[in-house]
């Protein structure tokens, strides 16, 4: 087996531990950083249309 496949078997069989074991955290933790991301690009449309001056970074932690 080559080192590469063995790194792969090792992250594979780490991930599914970890969601198997985990999920309820990891669906939570995944969850909030992709409404973080939502909102960032949101306030970045915002920005483009000239309707706020920059990030609303305590906006994006309320999200949270």
């Amino acid at each position: 087996m080559s080192a590469g496949r063995r790194v792969w078997a090792v992250m594979t069989r780490t991930a599914v531990y970890v969601f198997d074991k985990y999920h309820f955290s990891v669906n939570t933790i995944s969850g909030s950083v992709m409404m973080c991301v939502g909102d960032v690009a949101q306030q970045n449309v915002e920005r483009y249309h000239g309707l706020s001056e920059g990030y609303d970074w305590s906006r994006t932690g309320n999200v949270l």
